[in-house]
């Protein structure tokens, strides 16, 4: 039997490429890689449903606000969720029959992020971000829907004794979502500085289907 015998400068040269070769398809397509191996992951979730109830301060006037936060959740594994916003679409709206009535809006009304992000419409999301959902300003008689900006002609002001179920859709990089998710608010147009009396006058809650 005749045995050949390996240069060890020659496996280390070999092992070396390699190594170089792996690092480089790394380096250019390891978010591929990443994105197939574990996909980008993202589900709004309710943050503050209970309300928040502080003070808005409007020049001298100030008036009693609660405010209604969901969050924006990444799910994935090693990946940073770029370029997120959170879109309402639609709304289904109940009428005097218990029926509920969709109305598909012309123009996506991004939300509102949290104050430490005031004007950015896009963020960057390691693993969560909250966002204003609505509000409701004592003595007013509206829940309004925290989008960025709407029509004057906009229909998905909440009034009282009414239901409304708003369509909420992530926009986000690298992102398609299967269906969108559906939040329901209704109001008994009573307020209370109570939290926990508060709680049961606004009702939030996710509609699966």
């Amino acid at each position: 039997m005749i045995l050949c015998k390996i240069d060890d400068n020659i496996i280390v040269q070999i092992v070396s490429a390699a190594v170089t070769l792996i690092v480089g398809i790394i380096a250019i397509w390891g978010d591929c890689i990443r994105s197939k191996l574990s996909p980008l992951n993202l589900k709004i979730e309710p943050q503050n449903l209970k309300g928040e109830l502080t003070l808005a301060i409007n020049g001298l006037n100030i008036a009693k606000v609660y405010y209604y936060h969901l969050k924006l959740v990444n799910q994935s594994n090693w990946q940073i969720a770029k370029h997120c916003r959170v879109l309402l679409t639609g709304m289904y709206k109940k009428d005097t029959t218990g029926s509920f009535i969709y109305t598909d809006f012309n123009a996506l009304h991004p939300f509102e992020w949290t104050p430490g992000e005031e004007g950015k419409e896009y963020v960057d999301i390691i693993d969560s971000h909250v966002f204003d959902f609505g509000r409701i300003s004592e003595n007013s008689n509206s829940f309004i829907i925290a989008t960025k900006r709407y029509p004057n002609n906009f229909k998905g002001i909440l009034y009282p004794n009414e239901t409304i179920r708003y369509c909420l859709k992530i926009d986000a990089v690298g992102f398609r979502q299967k269906k969108h998710q559906i939040f329901e608010v209704t109001w008994n147009g009573q307020w209370s500085d109570n939290e926990d009396i508060m709680k049961h006058n606004v009702v939030i809650k996710e509609i699966k289907y």
